[in-house]
């Protein structure tokens, strides 16, 4: 399953720059988005994602998209994850924010309230979906206060674009995009 800036990234093109940090999260994005035969997202992260998608795209871009819904238990166990959450030490009472958050490099604001009960409601869906084995973010909230939270998931950074995970992948560059043979599913990581 992919967490809303995982497919941001994927969707973007290409940086000049590919050995800046942000170029790297997009190759790898963009890369472990192809080698899906289909995109599993929650049905928050489908309407996050939604004001990104170009009008008249709309079809395309959903139905390549397997969307979970959000269903009473996955509210239900977001609450759980977000009263655990508050009573640690680590992020804030009020907004949930970790509090080692670093403030956003271009606009200087600090994720919203509203930002961190959609992760939750992500990370419930993720854990409640058999379907589901892996959240892929980069978001450190999820990776570092959420994470240890969760039973029936992995939550973990998208593979770097050089790894093994990527050796087909990285033998066709990014302008035959379409010449990349894509496996059935990711490989399972080791538990």
């Amino acid at each position: 399953m992919f967490n809303t800036m995982v497919l941001i990234l994927a969707a973007q093109k290409a940086l000049t720059d590919a050995s800046s940090e942000r170029a790297q999260q997009i190759q790898a994005c963009r890369r472990l988005v192809r080698m899906q035969e289909w995109i599993h997202v929650s049905a928050v992260v489908a309407a996050e994602f939604a004001p990104m998608i170009r009008s008249g795209d709309e079809e395309k871009v959903y139905g390549g998209l397997v969307i979970s819904p959000l269903t009473a238990a996955h509210v239900y166990r977001a609450a759980e994850l977000a009263r655990r959450v508050k009573s640690s030490k680590m992020v804030c009472r009020v907004c949930l924010n970790p509090k080692s958050a670093e403030t956003c490099k271009e606009c200087g604001n600090k994720v919203a309230v509203g930002s961190r009960i959609n992760d939750l409601q992500i990370a419930a869906t993720a854990e409640l979906d058999p379907a589901v084995h892996v959240l892929y973010t980069y978001d450190r909230f999820l990776l570092e206060d959420v994470r240890p939270l969760l039973q029936n998931c992995q939550v973990q950074r998208p593979p770097s674009a050089s790894g093994d995970l990527f050796e087909q992948a990285a033998a066709t560059d990014d302008a035959n995009e379409d010449a990349v043979e894509r496996p059935a599913r990711l490989p399972q990581p080791k538990k």
